[in-house]
């Protein structure tokens, strides 16, 4: 074990494909992949000598506050040198016998049961573009698993998984998320999306058209693809955040749809906390978009709180343009009215883009005939659009932070917990640790979009099987996150805040309600500290309250014990929102954690 786990081949160089023909270069490649192949394998065996050392290794880390040591997956390249000499020393023969190092083999495609819990769980898909590369691959077409966590092995294993996901054919994955101000056709929007490009079945589909209009309720049958609970079909309202997946020529997307009455805005948080790109759906109707936009509304909040959340690319779908007979000045309108406010709030120009649609009749979904549409508008459909979304970077090489968004019990998976990974990776097999709580759970299984997979990276939405605590000792708006690099918990922090167009002043004491990815929680104003100048810099001046459209400084008290961490070292656990009465109030980011704790 004296040598170093073997490096990927290099790609061929520029002065290799400037003397030699493509399919020579291309020869050449795949002769060091094959070469490279083999080190791999040859490596895995020479770690058999050094299994006895695992036993060593597990009752050192077994004796630690957290239990067993996660793997460097988590936590980066650190490991335990001296452990790792005394594994050399044993397979160089300084020790007796070595046991066989545990592996798997198996070439089968995975199954499993669609997991069923409190949330409208993601549709069940083929394993096709979601190969990932968690285990080093042998002779014959199966599979080995390396298992024991916390060597360099791991963090090898990782790497190449990663890699193998960069490389291969399987599409970048993309979290988007549908808001805008209720009834402006979200549901009907995407459902009739996904019934277009064939994830809806015609027979699913003539079961909506039936029930609903059983129900009374027969436009709302593409809505039914999104809304399933019975609440929300018997309401005509999305109440949860719905998901499902579908794909677009070069994107894999996890599609979540937000409510957007104003009474489940923290559903709408829930769910574009965990997006990385959004389509803003409005209503253009004749006095629809007005009271969406401008009558107090949830647009101009929805897309306040888009930008409060990270997310920066939207698509404006300006929907029902049909009512209005794809009126072209009914459209200029409402782009520049939402453009001008969007601007406002800090998206760029460049990053918005504006389609015409009709959800109900679907036209410029998919594809467009409409001669009073065609006649003017010649830019993208909505599914060209949605195409076009750039992936944002990821968080690769941090710890792990996977923001919990769902607890419930699955079929395949057993007691598990969903949500988005911020940061790092995760593995089957991982121990993670659940803050704010202490406790430490073992990754019993991982799933996306309903298929078992052994390794999730930042930026998947992934389902969590775990085992070592009951399903009611976890909550939304935990973090799970590496033991050893855990997130800070507190109930006291200083932050930055942006104060929105509210009627009256916030004050020093007055209570709200402190939202932050799933989870939320009174607070208030411990101090203002000073207010922020035009350049971003402490004014010096101490206010004695905060009124509409101020940045400050502050100190916030929250009611208890919550998972955050300063903006600087993890954006998406050091952004907040407050509201107050049903409003958001503020948005804000946190400069500083006061009386942390790990």
């Amino acid at each position: 074990m004296d040598e170093e786990f073997p490096t990927a081949p290099p790609e061929p160089t520029a002065e290799e494909l400037k003397t030699q023909k493509a399919d020579e270069a291309k020869a050449a490649f795949t002769q060091r992949q094959l070469e490279w192949e083999s080190q791999q394998r040859e490596w895995a065996a020479e770690q058999a000598a050094a299994d006895e050392v695992y036993e060593e290794f597990d009752q050192y880390a077994g004796g630690g506050a957290y239990g067993s040591c996660p793997s460097p997956g988590l936590h980066g390249k650190s490991g335990f040198k001296d452990l790792q000499t005394k594994a050399t020393t044993k397979a160089k023969g300084g020790d007796k016998e070595a046991k066989p190092y545990k592996a798997t083999a198996g070439g089968k495609k995975p199954s499993s049961e669609e997991g069923k819990g409190s949330t409208k769980r993601v549709e069940k898909k083929d394993e096709a573009g979601l190969k990932r590369a968690d285990s080093a691959s042998s002779d014959g077409g199966q599979k080995v698993e390396l298992q024991r966590p916390g060597t360099k092995a791991v963090q090898q294993a990782m790497e190449a998984a990663l890699l193998e996901r960069q490389g291969s054919a399987a599409k970048p994955r993309l979290s988007l998320v549908t808001v805008g101000h209720v009834d402006a056709g979200k549901s009907t929007l995407m459902g009739h999306l996904l019934f277009e490009i064939g994830e809806v079945s015609q027979k699913v589909m003539h079961k909506y058209e039936k029930l609903s209009r059983e129900a009374g309720k027969a436009s709302f049958s593409y809505a039914w693809v999104m809304d399933e609970q019975e609440e929300e079909r018997s309401r005509g309202v999305t109440i949860d955040v719905g998901m499902k997946a579908f794909e677009t020529p070069t994107k894999s997307v996890t599609l979540l749809d937000a409510p957007g009455h104003r009474d489940f805005i923290p559903n709408m948080i829930s769910g574009a906390a965990q997006a990385d790109v959004a389509v803003l759906v409005v209503d253009s109707a004749e006095g629809g978009f007005e009271s969406g936009f401008d009558s107090g509304g949830q647009t101009k909040e929805h897309a306040q709180l888009l930008y409060s959340l990270g997310i920066k690319q939207v698509v404006v779908a300006v929907n029902k343009l049909d009512m209005v007979a794809w009126s072209e000045a009914r459209f200029k309108e409402i782009q520049g009215k939402v453009q001008e406010f969007m601007i406002k709030q800090g998206f760029r120009e460049k990053a918005l883009r504006y389609v015409p649609v009709s959800g109900l009749s679907g036209e410029n979904l998919l594809k467009r005939s409409e001669e009073q549409l065609t006649a003017w508008y010649k830019g993208p459909t909505l599914f060209e659009a949605i195409d076009t979304f750039k992936e944002p970077s990821r968080e690769m090489e941090s710890p792990l932070r996977l923001c919990v968004t769902d607890v419930y019990k699955s079929d395949s998976l057993g007691n598990s917990f969903a949500g988005k990974i911020e940061a790092g990776a995760i593995s089957k097999g991982d121990r993670v640790r659940l803050a704010p709580t202490s406790q430490v759970v073992t990754v019993k299984g991982l799933e996306i979009e309903g298929v078992p997979v052994k390794w999730a990276f930042a930026g998947d939405n992934v389902d969590v099987g775990f085992t070592g605590a009951e399903l009611n000792a976890i909550g939304l708006g935990f973090v799970a996150c590496d033991p050893a690099n855990p997130v800070t918990a507190a109930k006291r922090f200083e932050a930055q805040v942006v104060v929105l167009d509210i009627q009256r002043p916030l004050l020093k004491g007055s209570p709200l309600v402190f939202h932050s990815q799933s989870a939320e929680t009174a607070a208030s104003f411990s101090k203002l500290i000073s207010l922020v100048d035009a350049k971003g810099e402490p004014s010096g001046k101490k206010p004695r309250c905060l009124t509409a459209g101020v940045t400050a400084n502050v100190e916030i008290k929250i009611d208890k014990s919550f998972p955050i961490e300063d903006y600087a070292s993890c954006k998406p656990l050091g952004r907040f929102m407050l509201r107050e009465g049903g409003h958001t109030v503020a948005l804000g980011v946190v400069t500083a954690v006061k009386g942390k704790h790990k």
